[in-house]
């Protein structure tokens, strides 16, 4: 389940010396003939390189890490490191505790404390650990071992089959988020699930099964708010501008808009910028403005 979900989205503008050879191209062009007219399939355009993306925006990340992001990226390497040394130590003391008892055991058994499979094969094969519960089901011992073997490995397939389960769940989880990003990004182009990725609480999100456009708006909430208002207004100014314009253009009949022709003594030239707004705003709504002499 653990893909490519936290990885860098990272763009390079083109380095220094384009120009230079666009120059250097276009002297070598015979004169009278288009730019780039002497290269075989001219015109065409060039398929990006998918090496040559990869380089630049490893070149990027190093520059980030190396940069004014190095700081918190050893951090980040630091903690990370702290973490699998704590899990190590913690799995060593772990089995160091063991050692005392499988020293017994392999010195009751016979054999080596170090060979795992040789305690646990001793041990299975001792009746000893099964006499009592034989005697209590009215069983032979060797009767009691085979439940117990059957037992043991029963669990482990149950076990297994869980732990495939919650694979193929993981799995489906994934392409289920997946495609529903590709959906949101029709509605937010800007999104991107690797960064989002990096949100706890958008993560959480999703993991309580909010699909991945509702957990991005309402992680962003405010931000796409503001620029639903920002682009309301831009829309009604460009509309309220063409309206005037339109207006300006085709002559209109008086009353037509419902309105009578307003006239005003004032010069134009003289008008202050409140004054101009408010005839833009009048004109806006249909009002034939006029200025008298």
């Amino acid at each position: 389940m653990k893909k490519a979900l936290l990885t860098l989205n990272l763009r390079l503008f083109d380095g220094e010396g384009g120009a230079a050879g666009g120059q250097a191209a276009a002297a070598a062009t015979p004169a009278g003939a288009p730019a780039g007219a002497d290269k075989p399939g001219a015109g065409a355009e060039k398929a990006p390189d998918p090496m040559a993306a990869e380089a630049a925006r490893v070149e990027a990340f190093e520059k980030l890490i190396k940069g004014d992001y190095k700081d918190l990226y050893g951090k980040k390497i630091q903690q990370s490191i702290d973490a699998r040394f704590k899990e190590t130590k913690g799995l060593q003391e772990r089995v160091s505790s063991y050692s005392p008892l499988m020293e017994m055991l392999a010195d009751k058994y016979g054999v080596d404390a170090k060979d795992v499979d040789a305690v646990i094969k001793a041990v299975q094969e001792d009746d000893s650990f099964y006499e009592a519960e034989a005697v209590d089901l009215g069983l032979p011992v060797s009767k009691v071992r085979e439940l117990k073997r059957l037992e043991r490995e029963n669990k482990a397939l149950r076990e297994a089959e869980i732990a495939r389960q919650r694979q193929v769940e993981g799995e489906k989880t994934l392409a289920r988020w997946q495609f529903e990003s590709e959906e949101a990004k029709k509605v937010y182009p800007s999104f991107d699930l690797n960064n989002e990725a990096l949100n706890n609480d958008f993560v959480s999100l999703l993991r309580s099964g909010v699909p991945v456009k509702t957990a991005y708006e309402v992680i962003h909430h405010d931000e796409i708010l503001g620029g639903a208002m920002q682009y309301t207004a831009e829309q009604t100014r460009k509309q309220t501008t063409e309206d005037i314009r339109t207006r300006g253009m085709r002559p209109q009949e008086n009353g037509g808009a419902g309105y009578a022709p307003a006239s005003t003594a004032m010069d134009p030239k003289k008008m202050t910028p409140q004054q101009r707004e408010e005839i833009a705003r009048r004109a806006a709504h249909g009002e034939k403005i006029t200025f008298g002499r």
